[in-house]
């Protein structure tokens, strides 16, 4: 199986299982033990479960694969409240401690082998061995917790459809070396894991819901004029797009240029005073003298004012604002930029990557899939 149909084949799956909520308790078991799997998996161990309580911590390492059909052999690891470690080796019908702190008791292989007679094998020695060393006790707690952690109370889960979407996407259009990608995926994708609330979301009256639409009206309009100053070097005070018929763009309080869909059809609107700048119908002569006589006419907007005079001029700035208001209203553009700030400001500091690849990356990959 090619890399690619192996991340298309658990893309899937793991859309799938969130799909799923009944599922998803079964998904974060698997993920959990894969990530134990690939750390410990060469100790000879088969099968994991990571059981945090409220005043300890324990880890099953379970040592034959057919544990659930009755061979229960494995070793257990615990961590108490008072953090006190312990490791013991437990089978159908033994329990021996082979490190515990509290009580000071350790047992070599050779005792293990001697008091649980028939039912030790030679396979089990690595783990055994490795266990016997409170280092690797600690090593493994400490592990095993911050899986526990990103996999149940981040949203790690929920940010994997999306890598394996940037791996896909890559290994088509080559943007990125394959480490780099990877490194991207790893470091990127889940580099701030935002905490999954537990409790439900609090209803919101239509008032509230009203208001969180106000606010989102703000933002798409602000970033608008963003846009549109860093494309035209124009200084618009506010832009509104009604119905996706009539834009209107507020040169200041006063002032607001008008564009009709189709036809593009062009006016100054002063107060109850329409001044036509454009006509499809027949050929039409600004009227920038009579504008020029306005009291709130400023010598600054004279450049504004010319650049409507022209059909393409007003139908460039049209579909522009168009174009960027169905971006900025139909995806999470805005809601993902925080995000990419972040990025930003830690790149500065941890250098992780050059400035200009730091660019590249929020462009490309923060907002590359909506």
């Amino acid at each position: 199986m090619t890399r690619e149909i192996r991340w298309m084949s658990e893309r899937n799956e793991v859309t799938r299982e969130i799909r799923s909520p009944k599922r998803m308790k079964k998904l974060k078991k698997e993920k959990e033990k894969q990530f134990m799997a690939n750390k410990y998996g060469h100790l000879g161990i088969c099968d994991y479960d990571i059981i945090p309580r409220k005043n300890s911590f324990v880890v099953e390492l379970y040592l034959e694969e057919n544990y659930k059909d009755g061979g229960k052999t494995r070793i257990e690891i615990f961590k108490s409240k008072n953090n006190n470690y312990s490791s013991m080796f437990e089978s159908e019908n033994y329990e021996l401690y082979i490190l515990d702190e509290e009580f000071k008791t350790t047992h070599s292989i050779k005792q293990i082998k001697y008091y649980i007679k028939g039912e030790y094998k030679k396979k089990y020695k690595t783990a055994i061995q490795h266990f016997s060393e409170k280092i690797n006790i600690v090593n493994l707690c400490e592990y095993a917790s911050q899986i526990h952690n990103l996999i149940n109370h981040t949203t790690y889960i929920y940010c994997l459809p999306l890598g394996y979407t940037f791996l896909l996407c890559n290994s088509i259009t080559k943007k990125f070396p394959r480490d780099i990608a990877k490194l991207i995926a790893h470091k990127i994708l889940f580099f701030l894991p935002q905490k999954i609330e537990k409790t439900k979301k609090k209803m919101m009256s239509p008032k509230e819901m009203q208001d969180v639409l106000n606010n989102s009206n703000v933002m798409v309009k602000k970033y608008l004029c963003k846009f549109l100053k860093k494309k035209y070097n124009f200084n618009f005070s506010n832009v509104s797009v009604c119905m996706g018929e009539l834009i209107y763009i507020y040169v200041d309080n006063n002032f607001a240029i008008r564009i009709e869909n189709y036809c593009y059809n062009t006016d100054l609107i002063h107060g109850n005073n329409i001044y036509v700048f454009y006509r499809s119908i027949v050929p039409f002569t600004m009227p920038i003298e009579a504008v020029k006589h306005n009291k709130d006419y400023k010598e600054e907007y004279l450049p504004i004012f010319m650049y409507f005079s022209k059909l393409e001029n007003i139908s460039n700035i049209y579909n522009y604002i168009d174009e960027n208001y169905k971006f900025l209203y139909l995806t999470t553009y805005i809601q993902k930029l925080p995000l990419a700030y972040t990025f930003i400001l830690s790149n500065n500091k941890n250098k992780i990557f050059p400035r200009e690849i730091a660019k590249l990356i929020v462009r490309k990959l923060l907002f590359f899939i909506f």
